[in-house]
Order: C-alpha cells, then structure tokens, then sequence
C-alpha cells in the first residue's frame, strides 16, 4: 500500500501546542517525568469522545486530526487524542510516532455493534521514547469515563507499554488487539482514510450520529 504522508497533522510547532508542553513539564528534567505528565493530561483533560464528523461531512478530514484543534476543542476520538499527545511530546523534545492498531471491544453497547460492529480501526495510540526505549502509550479513555463505566485505567509506566487493558474493572474480557499497523512519523492521511473507508464503507452515519447524541458521545 502506499501511503500518503502529509506533514502537518501533528503540528507540535503551533503557539498553543508548545505553550501547553511547556506549561506541563515545567520543573520536569527527566524524560519519563514529562512524558507522564503529558500522557496524563491527554488521558483526564482531554476527555473521550466518539465524533469524528463536522457538520455533513460523511467522512473524517485532515483537519479534525490535528493536534492545535483537539486541543482548542478540548475533547476527542483515539486517533485525535494520539496526534496530540505526539505532538506535546515533540514540542517537549521527546521522540514521539504515531501508531495505529485493530481492535476488538468487547463492551461496546448492543445498540452501537449493531450500528459498526465490534472493531475499532484504525485505533491510534503514540510511540515515545523514553530513556531510549520506545515505550506505546494510549491515552484514548479518561480516568472519568472509565470510573463511570467500569473500565480498567490504562496507567502511565516508563519501561513498558501501556495499552488499553484486555479486561474491565470486573476482569472480564474488553480490548483484544487484532492487528498492528506499525509506527510513522508523520500522519498517514491515505492510509487512515482508506482504513476507514473499507470498515466502515456501508456505515449508517445518521444513525450512528443519533447514537452518539443521545449517549454524549460516549462509548
């Protein structure tokens, strides 16, 4: 496949996005200092929610992934919250990628399988490094939500992954990875987009909408 990278996305140079980096890391030397901080505020701050459509469009567009316009809107999806805390961690002066992987979830509601079905892909999580080990982070589910719903909170660790957990807060079954779609270092629009359409092609995108509005686009 080949993949059309489009520089931009994750814009780490925006005023906005160094000026909350450098708000968050502030007094911080050490790398796993920062990189917790800025996961954590990704994580809690930034909370979780299931809209990727503006207005009428059918579709994501490049511009709702940027990292500047999560952060203004203070709110969003997997992949946005991902390009966000990639880009607070390059304008940290951490190495940081982009990644994506196919997931299972086994506590989506009936009424939303019904309407997507059970996997999420492409899910976006980020790669950084931390003490020179590339440690994946994912910071899509926030600390509110999962106390509500009984999730599991995936917790911040320098020297492993930190993935969104196989188990809820009861132990029974949750996330199942399906497949890894690897690291970039810039955000593959094509391959996003074409992931996208081939999942979610026949996607009943008014119905999914109604969904989304009456649960507060929540999962």
């Amino acid at each position: 496949m080949t993949l059309s990278l489009v520089c931009g996305v994750i814009d780490s140079s925006h005023d906005q996005v160094q000026l909350q980096a450098v708000a968050l890391t502030a007094g911080l030397r050490a790398e796993d200092e920062k990189a917790r901080a800025l996961f954590e505020f990704v994580r809690d701050a930034v909370p979780y929610t299931f809209v990727w459509r503006q207005g009428a469009q059918q579709t994501p567009s490049e511009d709702w992934f940027r990292a500047s316009a999560t952060l203004a809107r203070g709110s969003g999806m997997c992949i946005q919250k991902a390009v966000l805390l990639c880009a607070l961690a390059r304008a940290a002066g951490l190495r940081s990628r982009i990644s994506f992987q196919s997931l299972r979830d086994y506590r989506l509601p009936r009424e939303l399988v019904a309407l997507m079905g059970d996997v999420l892909t492409p899910h976006g999580l980020v790669t950084i490094d931390i003490h020179g080990l590339p440690v994946r982070l994912d910071p899509s589910l926030d600390r509110a939500l999962c106390d509500r719903k009984g999730y599991r909170l995936a917790e911040f660790c320098s020297t492993r992954d930190v993935l969104l957990p196989s188990v809820d807060a009861a132990g029974k079954p949750h996330f199942e990875i399906l497949e890894e779609f690897g690291e970039f270092d810039v955000f593959p629009t094509g391959f996003v987009m074409s992931v996208f359409e081939a999942q979610f092609r026949g996607l009943d995108v008014d119905g999914l909408h109604a969904y989304i509005v009456k649960t507060n686009a929540t999962m």
